[in-house]
């Protein structure tokens, strides 16, 4: 470790420099397995999020920006995309001036900084490089009241994720159902939480997850690949 870092500025530096390689390569689907697995997670994620014209919205870990551009042309306004890589963002903001693009890390406080909120917030795989429940604080208070939270992250139990855990040693944070249900259930103002798993699908002809009904348990069988949850805000 450099003279003066912490830990998480190493990790900030290790996945700005991975991931700078990985856009470069010009894959669109980045961690997603394939193509028809982001686009399920973007329309589970939509869902999640109900209704999307004229509501604001903010997509922190956007990546390449698919999921951002698609919130704007549902009828989202504004539309936020947050990204680590500030090259993409620099090529975002060519590419799709209509959308407010932001350089910065998702755990880190600073990158919030000037943004006043949004009605629908979006942390789609993006989680399990951060500390979980700290940046789930920051990405709640972005959450304006009568607002929700919707986040998609991978399931340490999976032996899927075992891979990219091992990896990443260290610096790849998957979590479980308990970890999830107690930093949710500690957000101020929280009107309820629901959870759900995701898990690849025997048949995957149509679609490749199979996807288990929202729950208030945190107890989802059989072992998902990965979570998705969301969070209301109460209204007032």
């Amino acid at each position: 470790m450099r003279m003066g870092a912490t830990m998480a500025d190493e990790d900030e530096d290790f996945w700005r420099s991975y991931y700078t390689g990985v856009h470069g390569q010009g894959q669109e689907w980045l961690d997603y397995s394939n193509e028809m697995v982001q686009v399920q997670g973007f329309g589970l994620a939509l869902e999640a999020a109900g209704r999307v014209v004229g509501r604001s919205a903010l997509d922190v870990g956007c990546g390449m920006g698919r999921f951002t551009q698609l919130l704007h042309a549902l009828g989202a306004v504004p539309v936020v995309g947050l990204e680590l890589i500030s090259g993409t963002v620099a090529a975002l903001r060519q590419r799709a001036p209509e959308i407010s693009w932001h350089a910065g890390d998702a755990g880190e406080a600073a990158s919030y900084a000037g943004l006043t909120g949004s009605d629908l917030v979006f942390a789609l795989e993006v989680l399990q490089y951060v500390p979980f429940a700290p940046t789930l604080r920051l990405l709640w208070q972005q959450v304006r009241p009568g607002g929700r939270l919707i986040g998609l992250i991978p399931n340490r139990a999976c032996p899927i994720v075992a891979k990219p855990m091992a990896r990443f040693a260290g610096r790849y944070h998957a979590v479980d159902e308990d970890e999830i249900a107690l930093a949710l259930g500690e957000l101020p103002g929280l009107e309820t939480w629901r959870l759900r798993g995701l898990r690849f699908a025997a048949d995957q002809v149509v679609a490749p997850y199979a996807v288990t009904p929202w729950s208030s348990a945190a107890a989802i069988e059989p072992v998902p690949n990965r979570f998705q949850f969301v969070a209301l805000r109460q209204a007032g």
